[in-house]
């Protein structure tokens, strides 16, 4: 199956003064397979499964997130975490509209992609 790029930290994050490593493993679970023309397609109507999911390492239950962007501004209190899902052509780098569909039962409305809410503090 493709593979999504390796994971990239932009700012650091802190719990009760430690260093925290967000982790966020992400694979396709089924849909594609390798053409003859080399390169990754996909079956039925480009259907396909991914499964996503995230850690914090150290966890601290009831800890209080920080995050820190650099610069003069300080750390600021992580309010919540949210995770979104996004295709881009991989020769072009041009965004590609995923829709999230239903089962084949439901003739509901088929919706873009929406950020979901992980974490969140009050």
């Amino acid at each position: 199956m493709p593979n999504f790029n390796a994971q990239k930290n932009y700012v650091d994050i802190t719990c009760e003064g430690s260093a925290v490593t967000p982790t966020i493993v992400a694979e396709v679970q089924n849909g594609f397979f390798w053409s003859s023309d080399r390169v990754w397609a996909c079956y039925r109507r480009n259907y396909f499964a991914v499964s996503v999911s995230f850690g914090l390492a150290p966890w601290i239950a009831n800890g209080r997130l920080y995050l820190n962007q650099g610069g003069s501004k300080g750390s600021e209190q992580i309010q919540s975490m949210a995770m979104s899902l996004s295709a881009a052509d991989g020769a072009g780098g041009g965004s590609i509209g995923l829709i999230q569909r239903k089962l084949k039962r439901d003739k509901g409305p088929q919706l873009p992609i929406e950020k979901e809410l992980l974490l969140q503090h009050y």
